[in-house]
């Protein structure tokens, strides 16, 4: 075949039944780079995509975490708290993470790493920082104050219902005894401490007058012979009656203190003891009637004392029902040497460990409820936000921008501590706190998830 006619510069005629070179290239799959083979699957990890890899990577320890924070529940009671869910959770992530490195790791496709382990034993401690930043979040408060307040009672319900005994159990007991009523009480020990605090009286230029007043009726009380018994001697119901009574006494010095509250603490106690003794001088047959009765008059005593530690630590805040759980623990640490003789001292400690745990998570509601414009200058919170705003100018924004920043942070404080002081938000606060663990499962599964991904890129 002659050869083809010369062309046009740029151009050259393709002969039939051949292919452009460059249309051949277009179309033709792409060749690698290198003529090495491919890389294959190492033996016994399997060929998994990112989202399989990330799932099955992140369950180990997600699952771990779970298991190690309810067994750490289960066990703080018995480890003075030293083993709790947050610990039982780190525990358990770290132990499955060693899982997921180890024999799971042909499923899993994870490689060992010590800092993979680190970080996800670390991880479950997550929830707790972010607790203790949201609960300084402006107008946070008032929904974990709900919280508190649907969980434990404004009056201390739920510890009354755990620990005290309400008024128609005890009627109830006392009818059962019979002749409770008639049962003689002989106050001997309240004679004794009465005599020693009249004897100090004497010699004291310095007593109050509630001190003074407080001696006389208590030797009222034990110079009464109700029963005819020669001695001082006084009947079941009146001595209910003046324990229950001396009790409120003691509940409203407490807020005092001094000479008279001591001295009443002092006869109170040998008044329970004077209580206990009457016991045995009642028929065997009523023995145990009687002691679950006067059982039932101490716990009655107790839930007196705890409705009255709440309620006087209860007030509003600008609308907003304010608990003050450091003051209802401390008023109780005050009375733990009555509240001892009342019920056994591990019932105290339970008392007191559920207030301690109110008070560390709740905080009080503010004076005012938006804790923002209005308390501008007056709230560090909206002085740190305009602080936070204006410190743009310090990063090379001008005046303007710097400053608009710094109204937009108040602004933004305002508008969120409004919205979470909402009956919506409170609600919102509160139920998140309810479910408190489920909450932290899902940061720390949220957590483990992260770290896998990170650890995959």
């Amino acid at each position: 075949m002659a050869d083809p006619e010369p062309t046009a510069p740029g151009f050259r005629i393709i002969p039939f039944g051949e292919v452009d070179p460059s249309i051949r290239a277009r179309f033709a799959p792409a060749r690698p780079e290198s003529d090495a083979p491919p890389v294959e699957p190492q033996a016994g990890r399997p060929d998994l995509s990112f989202a399989q890899r990330l799932i099955r990577q992140a369950a180990p320890s997600t699952i771990g975490g779970i298991l190690g924070g309810a067994a750490g529940t289960l066990a703080a009671p018995f480890t003075a708290g030293i083993v709790n869910p947050v610990t039982g959770a780190m525990a358990g992530s770290a132990l499955g993470e060693l899982a997921n490195q180890g024999p799971l790791a042909p499923y899993t496709g994870a490689e060992p790493s010590t800092a993979g382990v680190a970080m996800a034993g670390l991880m479950p401690a997550a929830p707790s920082v972010v607790r203790t930043v949201a609960k300084n979040i402006p107008g946070m408060a008032t929904g974990l104050q709900k919280h508190a307040q649907d969980v434990i009672g404004t009056a201390g319900e739920t510890l009354q219902k755990q620990h005290g005994v309400d008024k128609d159990t005890l009627n109830l007991l006392w009818n059962r005894t019979g002749p409770l009523a008639d049962l003689p009480v002989t106050t001997t020990g309240t004679a004794r401490e009465v005599g020693k605090l009249g004897l100090e009286l004497e010699k004291s230029d310095f007593a109050v007058s509630g001190l003074k007043a407080l001696i006389k009726r208590g030797e009222k009380f034990v110079t009464r012979d109700d029963l005819a018994t020669g001695s001082s001697s006084v009947t079941w119901d009146v001595y209910r009656t003046n324990l229950s009574h001396l009790g409120a006494q003691i509940r409203v010095l407490e807020k005092k203190g001094g000479q008279t509250w001591g001295a009443a603490k002092d006869i109170y106690r040998h008044m329970l003891d004077d209580g206990n003794e009457a016991l045995r001088g009642a028929p065997a047959h009523l023995v145990q009637r009687y002691r679950l009765a006067i059982e039932a008059t101490k716990r009655k005593e107790l839930g007196e004392f705890i409705s009255d530690a709440f309620t006087s630590n209860l007030s509003s805040r600008a609308g907003l029902t304010n608990m003050n759980f450091d003051g209802i623990a401390t008023k109780m640490i005050r009375n733990r040497d009555l509240l001892e003789r009342l019920v056994p001292t591990a019932e105290v400690d339970d008392i007191l460990s559920v207030v301690a745990k109110l008070a560390k998570s709740t905080p009080q509601v503010t004076q005012v409820s938006g804790e923002g414009l209005r308390g501008m200058f007056a709230s560090e919170r909206i002085a740190m936000g305009a602080a936070i705003g204006l410190g743009g100018a310090g990063m090379g924004l001008d005046l303007i921008p710097a400053t608009g920043a710094g109204v937009v942070g108040i602004i933004g404080v305002e508008i969120t501590s409004r919205l979470l002081s909402s009956p919506a938000g409170r609600a919102s606060v509160a139920a998140l706190a309810d479910k408190g663990f489920a909450f932290d499962q899902i940061v720390n599964a949220l957590g483990q998830g992260a770290r896998i991904g990170a650890a995959q890129k």
